[in-house]
């Protein structure tokens, strides 16, 4: 099994630290393979909501930055886990954008059901594992 941690916490967050060496010690003596993904480390910019990763490169975020690797990770990952401090209610900015990126890993499906529109997105890369 693998789990992937995104940790979105600043530098000076040490109880981040703590809770990210705490699960992956929890998780590796349950025999997980862990990868953990220090964000702030990471180039992820903006998401431009142009939605080329659904029309015009299907999967493939437009902006190509390390985004486009940390969403491919998502793929296989049995577990993901979102680290963050709250900030106003929400995970941190550095989390947000990363977030904002994954919408490339699923298809724009729509369906008119009466008069609405209403999204039924599927996983663009089949897993394999029962739901």
């Amino acid at each position: 099994m693998k789990a992937l941690i995104l940790n979105g916490s600043q530098a000076t967050d040490t109880t981040a630290a703590v809770v990210s060496r705490t699960l992956s010690d929890q998780l590796q003596a349950r025999g997980w393979e862990i990868e953990h993904i220090l964000l702030r480390e990471q180039k992820i910019g903006t998401c431009a909501g142009d939605f080329f990763c659904w029309i015009r490169t299907p999967g493939t975020c437009n902006t190509n930055d390390d985004n486009r690797e940390i969403a491919a990770k998502v793929v296989p990952s049995d577990l993901l886990i979102w680290l963050s401090p709250l900030t106003f209610g929400g995970y941190s900015a550095i989390l947000k954008r990363m977030v904002d990126h994954l919408i490339q890993n699923i298809s724009p499906f729509f369906t008119h059901i009466d008069g609405t529109v209403r999204g039924d997105h599927q996983l663009r890369i089949p897993r394999g594992l029962p739901l």
